[in-house]
């Protein structure tokens, strides 16, 4: 195992040398259909089941395998720019991680060349990363320079809305001190040709919850990032009100056909989560941006799009469910 500092915040990448030469699937020319997602979807699971007792401190069920392989390949598609590893526990996330992104590419296709594993070793938290998703909703500057806060709001697309979890909670007018140098270090060393970009980022130790939190909103495309006060992750007080938005993606017979396993029959519709996230009902009316309307406009406009670079608007289709929730808790 190889592993080099890349920067002065302590984030670091890590490669791995394998022998193994898994069979081999050509996903770069099939065209953009089900059956394309469904290779790519195929690729992974493989991929993951055989290197299952070197990823898993405990086996998953088929299901949660199935359903990771899924997210993955959203990110590689170019329609999620971040997922969140929660289908299971990794035994060794930088080493587990890096070698089934390694194995990916070792299949030479340029799909899986554009992803990064970025490891929060904190919270112990994976994140698949599209990067070119990412660095074009947030680019850097042209010289080089990390720019300033004020430039945030001046990128192509609009970042999230920043969220206090006090009682009750309000909207902050600026992101968390420090999130933006963090974000910027992340895209400057994926862009930048000396740091060797190949598998996993480690984020620096001890980074506090005030900004892994709102990061990992970043990170996932949230349209709203709950910022804590404090090292602490306290949830919102009991009785908060709450519009829950979900991302769904439907694709005829996904999944259906390639091993028995599947908790998809032949001909079946699955519907599956891309994203979700919530936002106080009470701030609803302190910004246009938090509308239910605004929202539900935004996200399928933007997946919507996605879908149609990467399938041609082959039958996939993109729903937004809003629904209103009161929760005791709220898990950030």
């Amino acid at each position: 195992m190889a592993a080099s500092r890349l920067s002065q915040s302590g984030a670091k990448y890590v490669e791995h040398s394998l022998d193994y030469s898994p069979p081999q699937l050509d996903i770069t020319t099939t065209p953009p259909t089900r059956m394309f997602i469904e290779s790519v979807i195929q690729e992974i699971q493989h991929e993951t089941l055989q290197l299952q007792s070197f990823l898993f401190s405990k086996i998953p069920t088929f299901s949660r395998v199935e359903s990771f392989a899924f997210d993955v390949a959203l990110v590689a598609l170019s329609i999620r720019t971040g997922h969140l590893i929660d289908a299971f526990s990794p035994k060794d996330p930088c080493k587990g991680i890096s070698t089934l992104l390694h194995r990916l590419k070792q299949k030479k296709s340029q799909l899986f060349h554009n992803i990064v594993h970025i490891y929060e070793p904190c919270s112990e938290q994976s994140f698949f990363i599209n990067a070119s998703l990412l660095l074009a909703k947030y680019p850097p500057k042209l010289d080089g320079s990390n720019g300033s806060e004020s430039e945030w709001r001046g990128w192509p697309y609009p970042g999230p809305v920043f969220v206090s979890t006090n009682d009750p909670p309000t909207i902050l007018s600026t992101s968390p001190d420090g999130l933006f140098a963090i974000l910027q270090n992340i895209i400057q060393q994926i862009i930048d040709p000396s740091t060797n970009l190949t598998e996993t980022l480690i984020l620096p130790q001890g980074l506090p919850a005030a900004l892994t939190v709102p990061l990992a909103a970043i990170l996932l495309e949230y349209s709203v990032a709950y910022c804590p006060s404090s090292d602490i992750v306290a949830p919102f007080p009991g009785g908060v009100t709450l519009d829950v938005y979900e991302v769904i993606l439907k694709l005829p017979m996904l999944l259906s056909t390639r091993d028995p396993r599947s908790s998809t029959n032949l001909d079946e519709e699955r519907p599956h989560r891309i994203l979700k996230f919530s936002c106080p009902s009470s701030l609803v009316l302190s910004s246009p941006e938090l509308t239910h309307q605004t929202m539900k406009e935004r996200l399928k406009s933007c997946f919507d799009r996605r879908l149609c670079d990467a399938l041609h608007g082959n039958l996939a289709l993109i729903s937004v469910r809003h629904t209103i929730e009161n929760l005791d808790t709220i898990a950030l």
